[in-house]
């Protein structure tokens, strides 16, 4: 009842307006405002059933379900939400009546199946018994809030650590000095019609560059993106933070002598940074194929995360 009289004070309102604006036509204003009055006494607010009690059903899942759904495992669920509880996500909303507030297992469980299935917000307002916009807000929210504590879970290797990590490396394929494992893909996305030339990769669909080093773990090290899908990897690393900084002050980052990235062929070989062999007239001698063997088997420590 109290939405209809606000609906009705906001057209009253409207109506008083035009009213004053038609004030020198007085026979064709009474006529106008009887057609409003009408239109404020059949207006209704529209209403969407909706799903109830999904939250519960999540309680019920099994684990093969719950990862099917969230594409994380209970445990890792448990991780972000105790780092968002403990980073203050959200701290600074006051509940002042009306809906209450979202919960912060509620937003979780809504940007975990919005980033790791392929349903619209839509669906999941109705899912979630919320409305698009709130949808939108929490993503929108989520997104900036972890953009902003990137650091805290993107780190190359400092010089302290880099004897464990490139270690654990060794243990993949027996290949020494790895720090991390460069590689790039394409994130799909339909650009506005004129812009859509530069962004229309190799593969023929639209899609935007992403460079990303892992470590042995598979947790990136660094990542790179924004470059429209028709620039090669070269190119974008080139571009990239990483690259220029190791070109001006590699040796003070970590000794090339000792430690390097790796990465596949379509990258610039460096002194820092190993690449495959080439194969030249179809031919390539026995130890150079042993060594394009291990430095594709430690390599896909970056290749699982990309593609999942």
């Amino acid at each position: 009842m109290t939405h209809m009289r606000t609906v009705y004070l906001l057209l009253s309102q409207y109506v008083s307006n035009g009213i004053d604006e038609l004030s020198s036509e007085e026979d064709d204003s009474e006529f106008e405002d009887e057609g409003i009055l009408t239109l404020i006494g059949t207006y209704g607010i529209e209403r969407h059933p909706r799903h109830v009690g999904y939250l519960h059903v999540i309680s019920l899942y099994s684990d093969a379900d719950f990862f099917r759904h969230f594409r994380v495992t209970r445990a890792t669920f448990q991780y972000i939400f105790l780092y968002l509880q403990n980073n203050d996500f959200r701290s600074q909303v006051t509940f002042y009546g009306g809906c209450e507030p979202m919960s912060l297992f509620e937003i979780l469980y809504i940007n975990l199946q919005y980033f790791g299935n392929q349903g619209s917000m839509r669906l999941l307002a109705d899912k979630f018994c919320r409305t698009e916009s709130t949808i939108f807000n929490v993503i929108g929210e989520f997104c900036q809030f972890i953009f902003n504590k990137q650091s805290d879970f993107i780190k190359f290797p400092t010089r302290q650590n880099m004897r464990s990590v490139s270690a654990k490396f060794l243990q993949k394929a027996n290949f020494p000095g790895v720090l991390s494992a460069l590689d790039g893909c394409h994130i799909p996305f339909q650009p506005k019609a004129p812009n859509q030339v530069p962004y229309r990769n190799y593969k023929k669909f639209h899609s935007f560059n992403l460079m990303a080093a892992a470590l042995p773990d598979r947790s990136f090290s660094y990542v790179f993106c924004g470059f429209p899908g028709s620039v090669h990897d070269s190119t974008v690393s080139q571009n990239s933070s990483l690259f220029q900084r190791l070109e001006a002050q590699g040796n003070q980052i970590f000794n090339p002598q000792v430690y390097h990235i790796i990465a596949d062929s379509a990258f610039p070989l460096k002194i820092w940074m190993m690449t495959p062999f080439k194969i030249i007239n179809g031919h390539l001698q026995p130890v150079k194929k042993i060594f394009n063997k291990k430095l594709s088997s430690t390599r896909m420590v970056i290749n699982l995360p990309l593609v999942i």
